[in-house]
């Protein structure tokens, strides 16, 4: 053994790793306090964001279900509105259907006249401007609500004597040019005005 006394250079060697360990121990102790502190700080955020967040989908949540209730609102009014339209749809084809129903049976009654005025001018001499002996005279009115046209008769004229419009009596009368009357003609003459 060796009784030599130390080195100064090994006790300083052992006094320097002792402060670099006491200095070592001082960094670790600050780094885990200021790994606290951001770790506390980390988790505010986290919670604040979190809460943030909620509050988000909280508010778009009421949102939607107030573009929910407004949306059911507006179907419900659009139904109302739709009904009422067809309702006045089906009231205008059902005024329609009696106009058309009406119009109907007076095209029904013209073409009967017609028809009637057809059949009685075959069985009738005909009106050309030959004379014929058992023509009616001109001016005259014959059976069955006939006329003979005379010089100087307008369908205008013959109406107001008998007081039937003059449409009436040219609608009663297929065959005539109402602006180009003979004499001798005979004319249906439908009754009533």
């Amino acid at each position: 053994m060796d009784n030599s006394p130390p080195s100064s250079t090994g006790t300083y060697l052992v006094i320097i790793v002792g402060i670099l360990a006491a200095v070592a121990l001082v960094l670790g102790v600050m780094s885990l306090k200021r790994t606290a502190a951001l770790a506390d700080k980390i988790g505010e955020v986290a919670v604040a964001d979190i809460a943030a967040r909620v509050e988000t989908m909280d508010k778009k949540t009421s949102d939607a279900a107030k573009a929910a209730t407004d949306a059911k609102t507006n179907v419900a009014n659009l139904a109302v509105t739709t009904q009422r339209a067809f309702d006045d749809v089906g009231s205008e084809l059902s005024t329609m259907r009696t106009t058309l129903n009406k119009i109907t049976s007076d095209t029904q009654t013209v073409v009967d006249r017609i028809a009637d005025s057809e059949l009685r001018g075959s069985s009738r001499p005909s009106s050309s401007s030959g004379s014929d002996a058992s023509a009616p005279a001109a001016g005259t009115t014959t059976t069955a609500g006939t006329y003979v046209v005379k010089s100087g008769d307008t369908l205008s004229k013959i109406g107001a004597q008998f007081g039937v419009s003059w449409q009436r009596i040219a609608a009663a009368n297929p065959s005539i040019n109402p602006n180009d009357l003979k004499i001798g003609q005979e004319l249906y003459i439908p009754q009533g005005n």
